[in-house]
C-alpha cells in the first residue's frame, strides 16, 4: 500500500488538459453526437458481513436489494483508469449522496476549467449539475433526444466494464467483506484501487481501453502524471 501510494500511475487524480482532450476526442470519435464527455460514473455494491449489533447492521442494510453492502463510487476514463472515487460508504447511502463527498466537487472543477462532463445513470437524478449527462431507461420524445440517450447509455457501459474488471481482478470481493472496526476494510479497498490503476496504466490490457482508445501507442508514449493541482493550472 505504501509503495503504490508513491506511484503516480496508481493514485486516482484529476486528468490534465491534455488527457481531457484525449478522452473527449476518443468518445466523440465513437459517438459523434456526444461532445465534451470525458468519462462515466457509477456505483459498486460489495456484499458485507452481518454483525450482532443491529444498529450497525442497519447502517449497512440496503432496503432495495434486502441485503448488506459496502458502497463505492467510481469515475472511469476511456483508458480504463479510475480518476476519482469514494470508498467504504455504508450500504444504506444513495449513490448520489455518496458522490457529495468530494466526487461532485472534482467533477465540477473539471467542468469549470474545461467544460467536460461525465455520463451517469438515473441513480444520480437526486443532484442537478451541469457536469452530469444522464442516460434514462425510458427514451425521450424527440428522435434526436432518443439517439442522444442511446449514445449516453452506450458510453455509460465503460463504467460497467470498469466495475466488472475490478471484481474480475479481485474475485474475493464477491464474497462478503468481513465486519471489523480496526480499519482493515479501508486498507483493502484503497489497495484495490491502487492495484487496479497500476495494472490498467502500466499493462493496458482492458476492455475500456481497447474499445475507446484506438490510438493506444500515443497513449502509452505520452502523458506524465502531474499532481491534481498542477492538472488544473
Amino acid at each position: 500500500l505504501h509503495s503504490l501510494q508513491k506511484e503516480g500511475s496508481s493514485v486516482p487524480s484529476l486528468p490534465s488538459k491534455d488527457e481531457i482532450e484525449q478522452y473527449t476526442s476518443a468518445i466523440e470519435a465513437k459517438y459523434p453526437r456526444m461532445k465534451n464527455i470525458w468519462g462515466a460514473m457509477d456505483g459498486l455494491k460489495l456484499h458485507f458481513e452481518k454483525c450482532d449489533n443491529w444498529r450497525i447492521q442497519n447502517v449497512f442494510y440496503n432496503g432495495w436489494t434486502c441485503s448488506h453492502y459496502i458502497n463505492c463510487i467510481f469515475v472511469f476514463a476511456p483508458d480504463g483508469r479510475i480518476r476519482c472515487c469514494v470508498l467504504n460508504s455504508p450500504g444504506s447511502m444513495h449513490d448520489s449522496s455518496q458522490a457529495d463527498y468530494g466526487v461532485y466537487d472534482d467533477l465540477g472543477l473539471i467542468y469549470d476549467k474545461f467544460g467536460a462532463t461525465v455520463v451517469v445513470d438515473s441513480a444520480f437524478t437526486k443532484a442537478e449539475h451541469d457536469f452530469l449527462i444522464r442516460s434514462s431507461q425510458q427514451d425521450p420524445e424527440t428522435e434526436e433526444d432518443i439517439l442522444v440517450n442511446k449514445d449516453a447509455t452506450s458510453i455509460r457501459q465503460l463504467s460497467e466494464w470498469g466495475m466488472w474488471m475490478i471484481q474480475a481482478q479481485f474475485p474475493r470481493l464477491k464474497d462478503p467483506i468481513r465486519y471489523e472496526e480496526r480499519g482493515e476494510r479501508r486498507v483493502l479497498l484503497h489497495l484495490m484501487v491502487l492495484l487496479y490503476n497500476f495494472q490498467t496504466k502500466e499493462i493496458g490490457i482492458n476492455q475500456i481501453l481497447n474499445s475507446f482508445m484506438h490510438d493506444k501507442e500515443s497513449y502509452f508514449n505520452g502523458l506524465a502524471m502531474p499532481s491534481a493541482e498542477a492538472n488544473l493550472e
